[in-house]
């Protein structure tokens, strides 16, 4: 049996369109007689040639993200880790204030939120409610007058949790908030249906996201701003909020100064394969393929689910259906320890981990199973399964089947009582 890749939000597996795209641009690059690739800021043919190539994969993202392509303004990054320190250093930095956040972000914000406020400053942490996600009220009743900064992500990395961003922003806009309002959607995007123009018109002022946790090259990642522009007006400014932006990374003028650097070419053109294998544009059909790929995969998890609960009396942390993103499954088998599980299944052939992937190949305790309640004995009996976009109902009933060899390996401490 193959091995079978359920750690899709650690990492996904790279999508075919976007391996294609990769090779197509190296089997280019091999008939220059130069021995490096054109730097696309450079103004001779292979450089022009370098800039069609960015700037034509970066109008298929833009389609992937939004029907109004023309109002979002994109900035290519190295991955989900540094556009959570840009936004919080581009809308924070050399402040002193407060900070609203959520209690179970990743630690790539976590940390640059932590910083943030070295220098004088507050973080108010707003814990889930009972289903997983954070509620509209409790972020609203934690802004301050001297909040300047909102981070909530989207949907969380372990659990899946969605949280209802789009109403957050459009709360806080109507309460008077005028701090700057910032999500990582790393783990949305792909998998839930959402047009990111919604999201900048509800007042959030910019996003951030990894490629690789969508199928594209590790080392690509996105920062994107409400652009200014409209269907009607080509060369309109930048939305305020982009002109008050301060660059995480500075020194050339690539992409209008707001991240220096040369781009990743081969990156960028490997998300714009990503996206459109998903379902490139906004159209009907493509969002009719995005759809059916979220309900098979979702449709996946819950067969799972019920298989494993066949097998063992597990707790499951994941929220229902309609507020979780349909691949991700994070749940307890009490009385296990779950890095044995992740040892054990790996020696069967399955990826799995107990959470998220941060640290540097060690097995962490998942940070959503403590904001939940659990104590850290429990917190490390939780396991998390990821599917991956290539997920089939097989790999699904095997991996039910090597968990039910795990628990009589392990003696049967967590078995169902019915079986």
């Amino acid at each position: 049996m193959d091995r079978v890749y359920f750690d899709a939000n650690a990492g996904s597996r790279l999508r075919k369109a976007a391996r294609h795209e990769v090779q197509s641009w190296l089997e280019g690059q091999s008939r220059l007689t130069v021995a490096t690739p054109a730097n696309p800021s450079s103004i001779h043919a292979g450089g022009r040639e370098a800039r069609r190539l960015v700037a034509e994969a970066d109008l298929r993202i833009r389609n992937f993200l939004s029907a109004s392509p023309k109002s979002l303004r994109l900035i290519y990054t190295s991955g989900g880790t540094e556009g959570c320190n840009s936004l919080v250093h581009g809308f924070y930095s050399g402040a002193r204030g407060h900070i609203v956040t959520s209690s179970f972000e990743h630690p790539a914000m976590k940390e640059a939120l932590t910083r943030a406020v070295q220098d004088g400053g507050e973080i108010t942490q707003v814990a889930p409610d009972s289903d997983g996600t954070v509620r509209v009220d409790d972020v609203v009743a934690a802004i301050r007058t001297e909040t300047l900064l909102v981070s909530v992500m989207l949907a969380n990395n372990e659990s899946g949790a969605v949280n209802p961003l789009l109403e957050i922003a459009r709360e806080l806009r109507k309460g008077g908030y005028s701090g700057a309002i910032v999500s990582d959607i790393t783990q949305g995007v792909g998998k839930l249906e959402f047009d990111l123009a919604d999201l900048f018109a509800a007042g959030v002022d910019a996003v951030a996201f990894s490629g690789h946790k969508l199928g594209a090259l590790p080392g690509i990642g996105v920062v994107a701003f409400p652009s200014g522009e409209t269907d009607n007006t080509a060369e309109a400014e930048y939305s305020a909020r982009c002109n008050i932006f301060s660059p995480y990374l500075v020194g050339g003028p690539q992409q209008g100064r707001l991240r220096a650097g040369t781009e990743n070419i081969p990156g960028i053109i490997s998300l714009a394969g990503a996206v459109d294998e998903i379902g490139g544009s906004m159209g009907i059909e493509s969002l009719e393929e995005r759809r059916r790929e979220s309900l098979r995969i979702s449709g996946l998890r819950e067969n799972l689910w019920r298989m494993l609960q066949a097998s063992a009396t597990c707790r499951r942390l994941t929220p229902s259906e309609e507020k979780a993103v349909p691949n991700t499954l994070l749940f307890q088998v009490p009385g296990i320890r779950a890095d044995d599980l992740v040892v054990g299944f790996d020696l069967l052939g399955f990826s799995v981990s107990t959470g998220s992937a941060c640290g540097s190949g060690k097995q962490e305790l998942p940070q959503t199973a403590l904001v939940y309640g659990l104590d850290r004995t429990e917190a490390a009996e939780v396991l998390r399964v990821s599917l991956d976009w290539d997920a089939t109902e097989e790999m699904v009933n095997n991996f039910a089947s090597a968990f039910a060899e795990l628990l009589r390996r392990a003696g049967g401490a967590s078995l169902n009582q019915h079986n």
